[in-house]
This record gives C-alpha cells, sequence and structure tokens, in this order.
C-alpha cells in the first residue's frame, strides 16, 4: 500500500517493525511483462507507458521517503518476494 501520508507516520512510529519491500525489477521489464500477459490475452502491445512509468516512479520515491522515517526497506528481485515474506513472518513469530 502506498500511501505517502500515512505510512510515513507508521514507520515513524514502529521504525525498522514496519518493512517495506521494494522491487528492483527494471523499468523495461515492468514493459516486457506488461506486453506478455497482454500478448496472452490477444490484446495489443502497451502503447501509453505514462502510468506504468508513473507508478514506477512513486514506489521508488515512497520507498526512500519511508526509509527516511525509519521503515526497514528490503530491495529484492520479484521472484524472491513470497520467500521474503514467508522469512519475515517466521521472524515475527519469534515475538
Amino acid at each position: 500500500v502506498m500511501n505517502h501520508t500515512r505510512g510515513p507516520q507508521l514507520a515513524a512510529q514502529f521504525g525498522e517493525e514496519f518493512v517495506v519491500l521494494q522491487l528492483t525489477t527494471p523499468l523495461a521489464t515492468c514493459f516486457a511483462s506488461i506486453n506478455e500477459r497482454r500478448d496472452a490475452r490477444g490484446e495489443g502491445r502497451l502503447l501509453k507507458k505514462d502510468n506504468t512509468k508513473g507508478n514506477y516512479v512513486r514506489a521508488t520515491n515512497y520507498c526512500t521517503k519511508m526509509k527516511a522515517a525509519g521503515a526497514r526497506v528490503i530491495k529484492c528481485h520479484r521472484d524472491d518476494t513470497l520467500g521474503v515474506l514467508i522469512e519475515l513472518i517466521k521472524d515475527q513469530s519469534d515475538y
């Protein structure tokens, strides 16, 4: 969830207990994946890329903002996110 007001407030309140996963996927890979999914549905290639670019920039900015507010930001490859989440949940079971 990217809430640029509430997110930093929570990060300041909870510090590194508040975790953000930042995907390391390059923008070009995002476009390629979108086009693969569109091709699979029989749709044409993505022509208007502004929304995707905007989301990519906002997500990057959000991670920077959250880290500055005290959150723990973990950079990971998109294929590794499930494993990272599982490890984070396991770590929480120690509390």
